[in-house]
């Protein structure tokens, strides 16, 4: 909680979250939206195999649904969203003040592919898929 104002940028799964505001009343949303209070500009929680929610500024938010892969072993799949998100806020050149909504559907997108396919092999840093890998197998 002491880091959450020096972040402008944090990825939560939804048990951070629950964490965070244990015993707090809120809907999911009511706790985005605190969360925002908190300081993070751009919020990803993730969903697991329901995908992810985002949320800008409170103010351009979206959620996206997972794609559907065989899971052999879920380790290290935040980490690898995480990581994704990062790469692609790089290719945007990591200005929150210019993305919307169409740039964080495609970030969100393209992480929730990195992770899913990691989902389908066994280990952490073994499962993480390379940038070939993910482009392979969603070719669009």
């Amino acid at each position: 909680r002491t880091a959450l104002p020096l972040a402008e940028v944090v990825k939560l799964s939804e048990e951070e979250l629950d964490f965070l505001f244990d015993g707090l009343p809120g809907s999911t949303e009511e706790r985005l939206q605190r969360l925002h209070r908190m300081g993070p500009r751009l919020i990803f929680l993730t969903l697991g195999a329901q995908g992810c929610r985002y949320s800008l500024d409170g103010k351009i938010a979206g959620s996206m649904p997972a794609e559907k892969v065989k899971v052999a072993d879920t380790t290290g799949a935040g980490d690898i969203f995480g990581g994704a998100t990062a790469y692609g806020l790089l290719q945007h050149g990591c200005n929150l003040n210019t993305l919307n909504k169409t740039d964080l559907e495609n970030i969100v997108r393209f992480a929730g592919r990195a992770a899913g396919l990691s989902t389908e092999r066994h280990g952490g840093i073994p499962s993480i898929p390379s940038l070939e890998e993910i482009k392979q197998r969603y070719s669009e």
